[in-house]
């Protein structure tokens, strides 16, 4: 295993003394003691999870829940707050998001249901959540809907998925196979906002974008 010292100074040292230099410098504060104690403190992190045997996610979110009155201020456009690793992939309730992985280490898999997870509280504020979202299995790639044509013509991808749907013979929504949609037109841009909000039927979509 690695040397947790040997890894912050070789990959988040210098990082991390840009990151502070400017509130150091603020509160008179020396940027190499400062840069230090954040050190010490991941050492002591990475002593409770190789002698202690707690999980990452659970010092990462005690670490989060000590430092709440500061966290829950802050908020960011593209970078998730709760690892500072990966780009945000989820918005919640509260105003934060999250990205993957953070979902995956706080949220709950939902039983029955293949890379589903349920998350009932934002890692970073606290506050009640209501987050069910579905993550690509690690031996898929992203699976896009395309819906072309328009005007009548339209009719025929929707008679073609009906039939797919039947042929398929699985019990869930068309849908559920594809992670994006995307259509040509306002009846096809329709039809794919109304398949993944209000998951109806082929059918019933056969009416809707040609009533």
């Amino acid at each position: 295993m690695f040397n947790p010292s040997d890894v912050f100074r070789n990959l988040y040292r210098q990082s991390c003394v840009l990151g502070v230099h400017d509130f150091a410098k603020s509160q008179q504060l020396d940027v190499d003691l400062v840069t230090a104690d954040v050190e010490a403190h991941i050492i002591s992190m990475f002593s409770h999870m190789k002698y202690g045997g707690q999980s990452a996610a659970a010092i990462r979110r005690r670490s989060l829940e000590r430092n709440l009155q500061h966290w829950s201020v802050l908020s960011h456009t593209s970078i998730c707050l709760t690892c500072l690793q990966r780009k945000l992939e989820h918005c919640l309730e509260c105003g934060h998001a999250i990205c993957d992985d953070c979902l995956v280490a706080f949220g709950e898999p939902i039983k029955g249901v293949e890379c589903r997870y349920d998350l009932v509280s934002c890692p970073f504020c606290q506050k009640e959540v209501h987050l069910q979202a579905r993550l690509l299995p690690p031996t898929c790639r992203v699976r896009f809907l395309g819906i072309d044509g328009g005007g009548s013509r339209g009719i025929v991808s929707l008679g073609f998925m009906e039939e797919l749907e039947k042929t398929l013979d699985l019990p869930y929504p068309l849908q559920e196979h594809f992670d994006y949609g995307i259509g040509t037109s306002s009846g096809k841009a329709g039809f794919v906002i109304q398949l993944w909000t209000n998951s109806p039927n082929r059918r019933r979509c056969n009416h809707w974008v040609f009533c």
